[in-house]
């Protein structure tokens, strides 16, 4: 049984959703090139993503929180 090649955990803080998403395995990307690996910010509207390398936390604040499923 080989390891899961991504990790998506997602939770809530009153209006703030975060999300945290892993990338595992081929991490060389798409020719050895290395296009997988992003490092730094990024903001939108009411978004903050942070790219880590090989990981990415996204904050979101939300009007309201969907109800789960």
């Amino acid at each position: 049984m080989s390891a899961p090649k991504r990790i998506h955990k997602e939770g809530w803080l009153g209006r703030l959703r975060v999300v945290f998403e892993w990338r595992r395995g081929e991490f060389w990307g798409r020719f050895g090139g290395g296009w997988n690996w992003k490092f730094g910010f990024q903001i939108g509207g009411t978004c903050l993503i942070l790219n880590l390398l090989f990981c990415s936390l996204r904050f979101e604040i939300m009007e309201q929180r969907k109800a789960e499923a």
